[in-house]
């Protein structure tokens, strides 16, 4: 996150990463999609656990000037999908026109949200039983 910037570069700054910003991969599918989907959280699993162990430090000395927090991941892939994001930001109010259509980002966000509670209410409800 930028904390630092206005409102509008953020929100520039926000868009260009979230359309410009790719990644190639290239594999075999042998049964389902979801293989893809279990590689690539593989993938960033390892990298962000790899740079909060092997830069700590520096990770340290950042977050002394610019709050953030380790990246919290689920241990298997969380899949979302298409349909239910639209049922359930229809019924918040949200318009989503034809349904064909990009989310904005206050969707995203809005949508990320309801998603992290979601996850810390399923893991409380692990922790307690």
């Amino acid at each position: 996150m930028l904390y630092s910037f206005d409102s509008f570069l953020e929100n520039a700054i926000s868009f260009f990463l979230e359309r410009k910003t790719g990644l190639d991969l290239e594999m075999s599918i042998t049964d389902h999609y979801i293989e893809t989907l279990e590689v690539i959280h593989k993938v960033f699993t390892h990298i962000f656990t790899g740079l909060e162990s092997r830069y700590s430090k520096e990770l340290s000395v950042v977050r002394e000037q610019y709050f953030s927090e380790p990246v919290k991941f689920t241990e298997n892939p969380c899949v979302l999908h298409w349909d239910e994001a639209q049922s359930i930001l229809r019924e918040r109010g949200f318009d989503m026109g034809n349904g064909m259509e990009d989310l904005s980002g206050a969707m995203v966000r809005f949508y990320y949200i309801l998603v992290t509670i979601s996850l810390l209410i399923s893991k409380l409800h692990e922790l307690s039983l």
